[in-house]
């Protein structure tokens, strides 16, 4: 019954928060398009305009996580806390290049924009080249480390707003509902190179073209 009343929470909380975001948006397009001599929207205004993806919330409730794009452009990962004004932003670079995502509690699962750790401790989530820059490397076919044309795995650490990079991740996974290591699936190598390895704590991660692990 608490699990359940729970769940409930959490789920009129995002209502409510995703309410007080969007609502100044929708009254800014009435009022535009009702006003006398209004401009009509371009097709610029149309591919910046912002929209809110994937709102998420942590299994103790107290944060609220998603992200924020424009039809063409950068988005940015937003993680807020539900019990005071803590609020974490990080630039995820082209909205548009999208990317695969892990489980919650090492069960797999739907991939997700955020994915937060069972305890509530950590987040995860993919970071794209910027548009200008993704489009430049596009046109001189390059890749980055690990070829992973400057794609990046982001972990959060949600008490600090703390971010550690790592570079080359296809897949990641939190390990238990109370994780201590986050498992990265690297990308493969066209030289063929693999492994196994896991990092220190304040390391790197695994080993190259194959699996690793990073301590959460």
């Amino acid at each position: 019954m608490k699990a359940r009343s729970s769940s409930l929470a959490a789920a009129l909380l995002v209502s409510a928060l995703l309410g007080s975001l969007c609502v100044p948006a929708a009254v800014y397009a009435q009022q535009a398009a009702t006003a006398p001599g209004s401009k009509q929207m371009s097709l610029a205004d149309l591919r910046a305009w912002k929209s809110i993806r994937a709102p998420s919330v942590s299994p103790d409730g107290e944060w609220l996580a998603y992200q924020i794009a424009p039809n063409d452009g950068d988005a940015t990962v937003v993680i807020r806390a539900t019990h005071d004004t803590t609020e974490w932003r990080f630039p995820v670079g082209d909205a548009t290049a999208g990317g695969r995502g892990g489980g919650r509690g090492g069960r797999g699962g739907r991939p997700s924009l955020v994915t937060i750790s069972g305890d509530s401790r950590w987040a995860v989530f993919n970071v794209a080249p910027p548009q200008e820059a993704a489009r430049g490397r596009s046109a001189q076919r390059s890749t980055g480390p690990n070829g992973s044309n400057g794609r990046k795995t982001a972990l959060v650490d949600l008490a600090t707003g703390k971010e550690k990079d790592f570079d080359g991740i296809a897949r990641f996974l939190f390990a238990g509902d109370h994780p201590r290591w986050l498992a990265l699936l690297r990308q493969p190598q066209r030289s063929g190179a693999g492994g196994t390895a896991a990092s220190p704590a304040g390391g790197g991660g695994g080993g190259r073209g194959g699996a690793g692990a990073a301590p959460a």
